[in-house]
């Protein structure tokens, strides 16, 4: 495959006065020839340092001379807040619906950190951590996709990238008991939570949803854990079973040691089992067939996580029904610049292009999507435009998103936040905005 679109960053940490916390960097987009295309979470690092990362594109942008598409005269923001956090959602054809039954729409943001060294949201090491959620609710978000590791279910050790200054509360916690926390605060902002198995071992983003530290049982264990600990707490309305399975991860294909379809079956009847009224967020693979997606032979391939173009034949069917919501990502040329943007037709080539890949499960009417990632720094003009076309799709076929990200330390992307981690980027909201519906009625976890 051709190698990964990558940029040059350079930020001053600032040391918090006083407190011995660590501070979050950009982590540098790979450089080899193989590198896939998925954008880069941050680590963290002691203070004070100054990091400059230096690297090059490696295919020329040239930018197609297209007008934007038009956003939408009435979107779902317009129709003001809907549904209801109650703890029992489910699916109904292509439609998300509460425990009345009322439609309910995703319109969500990640918030990274517990995935990584850090153990915790990324910018409690400056910031206090309901100051931070506030400023999400107020933004009009109403969901936040969490990711995490399968290492904070085994470390009970104090967390360090905390400033205990701004977050007294919580002196001394594990990553559980901040992730608890976060559960809290978020349903009393009416912020509604899925949890997302994002790495296995910290900032670990394997290719399989299992490796030899972290056997597959894990996945099942993993979320009877967490099903258990979060059961009957209106606000996490479900999992994210794993993050992007790519390479040879298939879907269909009858190899359990690398069939994604039949694992995310075995996860989601495990956590139903224990707290039957979450969703399951189901992502894809790279390819279908699970073959490689390297090289410039490669063919039928997308984004990692992006291919669900057999969940229609091949769906994930659960004992517990009306819980399935796919999930792809999708992402712009600061992350990797796939063919299609370089189609003369660009804009208006993709919707056949998301069609084919999971589109088509919400306009056939047989499974909601939520694109749980795509973002871009939007240094690319072309990537405003894909951006825009990308939420007009998502409007008209009536699928939810989590945006990527809140976090400004996402080294191909960038964040909602500037590196400063207060200041909003207005120009990523002016695109969002009119798509955002505000948060739920508030909520009091027990």
């Amino acid at each position: 495959m051709i190698s990964k679109h990558t940029i040059r960053t350079s930020i001053a940490v600032l040391a918090i006065a006083g407190a011995g916390v660590a501070a979050g960097i950009v982590a540098a987009s790979p450089s080899n020839d193989d590198a896939p295309p998925a954008p880069n979470e941050a680590t963290a690092t002691p203070l004070p340092t100054e990091v400059d990362v230096d690297t090059t594109t490696s295919v020329a942008v040239s930018e197609p001379g297209v007008e934007p598409p038009v956003v939408a005269d009435e979107v779902v923001a317009n129709s003001g807040s809907e549904g209801q956090l109650d703890g029992a959602w489910s699916t109904d054809g292509a439609r998300l619906v509460d425990g009345s039954g009322g439609e309910v729409h995703i319109r969500g943001v990640n918030w990274f950190g517990f995935e990584t060294s850090a153990g915790v949201p990324h910018g409690l090491w400056s910031r206090n951590l309901e100051e931070m959620l506030d400023q999400i609710a107020d933004l009009g978000f109403n969901t936040i996709r969490v990711p995490f590791s399968a290492a904070i279910i085994d470390d009970d050790q104090p967390v360090q990238g905390i400033d205990e200054a701004e977050n007294p509360d919580l002196a001394g916690s594990t990553s559980l008991d901040v992730l608890d926390r976060f559960v809290a605060a978020s349903g009393e902002r009416g912020l509604a939570v899925i949890l997302d198995r994002h790495t296995l071992a910290p900032d670990d983003r394997h290719h399989l949803w299992y490796d030899d530290e972290y056997g597959p049982e894990r996945l099942v264990t993993d979320w009877e854990f967490l099903a258990d600990r979060y059961r009957n707490v209106p606000n996490v309305i479900g999992a994210d079973l794993y993050n992007e399975p790519h390479d040879e991860a298939c879907w269909g294909c009858g190899d359990p040691t690398l069939d994604w379809q039949a694992a995310a079956q075995e996860a989601g009847d495990a956590i139903h089992a224990i707290e039957p009224d979450w969703l399951v967020f189901v992502e894809g693979v790279e390819n279908a067939d699970g073959a490689s997606c390297d090289g410039p032979d490669a063919s039928g391939c997308t984004w990692w996580g992006g291919d669900l173009s057999e969940a229609d034949d091949v769906p994930v069917v659960l004992a517990e029904p009306n819980k399935v919501v796919y999930s792809p990502h999708e992402y712009a040329t600061s992350v990797f610049r796939q063919t299609w943007f370089d189609d003369p037709d660009f804009p208006a080539n993709m919707p056949a292009i998301w069609d084919e890949f999971w589109g088509d499960l919400e306009r056939t009417d047989a499974a909601p999507v939520m694109v749980g990632e795509f973002g871009t720094t939007l240094d690319a003009d072309i990537d405003g435009v894909w951006l825009d076309a990308l939420l007009v799709y998502l409007d008209e076929i009536g699928a939810g998103f989590t945006f990527w990200t809140f976090n400004p330390n996402s080294g191909d992307t960038g964040g909602i936040l500037e590196d400063d981690w207060t200041t909003v980027d207005t120009d990523k909201m002016s695109h969002l905005e009119p798509y955002l519906v505000g948060p739920f009625d508030p909520v009091a976890n027990q």
